[in-house]
């Protein structure tokens, strides 16, 4: 990465975009922090520029303000007014300007201001897993997110799996055209913390050990063997910095972070429970099954286990938190809320 680099995360508020923040701090580092209100992450952050703004991302002119000069834009924006993924299925016009149009405004903006013999900027956008399974089914990660939701030809891919499917082909199509360097980085389950201050956010691990440590059983929708690859907030955040320093072997394709260990929810309501019966020294919450309700997904059900492997080949990267061990510290911060 040149230095000194100007470097805007937008959603630097939330609980992904905050560790991401965290970790392309430095010296030499311009840190441009966007959130809805003046994102408070890392008020310890002392080296380097750290400015911090407020701002409407949805808005195209606030957008090109904020990354026109920009050598590094990392898009961590997601529509969840009720916390979860799940809320772009019930507004999916709202949800596709949020999850969409912030990655548009900012591939029409980015490098604009900055001298055009310079490399193109870099683009980082957050993914989803969920898009290896598409591909694994000849979609070519192409998911129509302006059809109507149903369950003919995109059925068991929810408005959300379409918005970021959307978004990474914009990335690519702007990368091929030699605008930026876009680089879409596909997550699985990402839980735990980042650091001092950093929250656990509301994503279902956390919710699982909340519901543990408040001394309530854990239910489990189905039969328990679904799979999922759950990957620690650290190592996504280290996973970014990483392609952040060295775009070039990255930028054009989406790569897959994870552990690429598949865990049963079996198994990980299981550690779950007994993380917060070690945390609290009492006996482990039962787990128990019950029929999915009516509102859940194909998604819900589907096993994502990814293959991190070309992506730690290029750069050397690898996921480095056990998931016990995780699960623990995940707890302790839990516990102090």
């Amino acid at each position: 990465m040149c230095e000194p680099s100007t470097v805007a995360v937008l959603g630097a508020g939330g609980y992904v975009g905050g560790a991401l923040a965290r970790r392309l701090h430095g010296p030499g580092v311009r840190l441009r922090l966007v959130g809805r209100r003046p994102p408070t992450v890392g008020p310890d952050l002392t080296a380097g520029e750290v400015h911090r703004h407020a701002a409407d991302v949805t808005d195209p002119r606030a957008v090109r303000d904020l990354v026109a000069d920009a050598d590094v834009v990392v898009v961590s924006v997601l529509y969840a007014p009720h916390g979860s993924w799940r809320d772009a299925d019930a507004d999916p016009v709202a949800a596709r300007r949020v999850n969409v149009g912030v990655v548009e405004s900012v591939l029409a903006a980015v490098g604009s201001a900055r001298d055009p013999a310079l490399p193109p900027p870099v683009v980082v956008v957050p993914g989803t897993a969920s898009l290896d399974h598409a591909a694994s089914l000849n979609h070519a990660t192409s998911l129509d997110s302006t059809a109507s939701l149903d369950h003919s030809a995109h059925g068991e891919f929810s408005r959300y799996e379409q918005h970021k499917a959307e978004a990474e082909d914009l990335l690519m199509e702007a990368t091929r055209r030699g605008g930026v360097r876009g680089i879409s980085l596909r997550l699985p389950t990402v839980y735990g913390s980042a650091g001092p201050g950093g929250t656990v956010g509301r994503g279902v691990v956390a919710g699982i050990l909340r519901t543990a440590l408040d001394d309530r059983p854990l239910t489990i929708w189905g039969d328990g063997s679904a799979e999922r690859d759950l990957v620690h907030i650290r190592d996504v955040a280290d996973a970014v910095g990483r392609a952040v320093a060295a775009p070039d072997g990255l930028a054009g394709r989406p790569w897959s972070i994870g552990t690429g260990e598949a865990v049963t929810l079996t198994r990980l309501f299981t550690l779950a429970a007994q993380a917060a019966a070690a945390r609290l020294g009492r006996t482990p919450v039962p787990v128990e099954y019950v029929e999915p309700p009516d509102g859940a997904t194909p998604t819900d059900a589907r096993s994502s286990v990814v293959d991190p492997g070309p992506f730690s080949e290029q750069t050397g990267w690898i996921a480095s938190t056990r998931l016990e061990e995780g699960l623990r510290q995940t707890c302790d911060v839990l516990a102090r809320e």
